[in-house]
């Protein structure tokens, strides 16, 4: 492995995200854990904090393409915002 070939050419950083045995494919910036693409894209699809400030490793754009593609959800686009049809009341 002293090639990388174990880590298909990546670092060696494991992934933040609790129990997750996964090699890390992007750092949130904000607060500086690391992240896999398989846990940092559930975190965006269930609008639990994702992550908009980031670096990928490896010249990755995947994470990119994954925030660029997701569903508007609510009013400001995550659940515990007032939806529209509530505002004023």
């Amino acid at each position: 492995m002293g090639t990388g070939q174990g880590t298909r050419g990546k670092h060696r950083r494991m992934c933040k995200w609790g129990g997750c045995q996964r090699y890390a494919n992007l750092r949130d910036l904000d607060t500086g854990k690391d992240f896999c693409l398989t846990c940092a894209v559930a975190m965006l699809q269930a609008a639990d904090d994702p992550i908009v400030n980031f670096r990928e490793f490896d010249g990755s754009t995947a994470y990119a393409e994954a925030l660029r593609n997701r569903p508007i959800l609510g009013l400001f686009g995550w659940p515990g915002t007032i939806p529209p049809d509530d505002v004023g009341r």
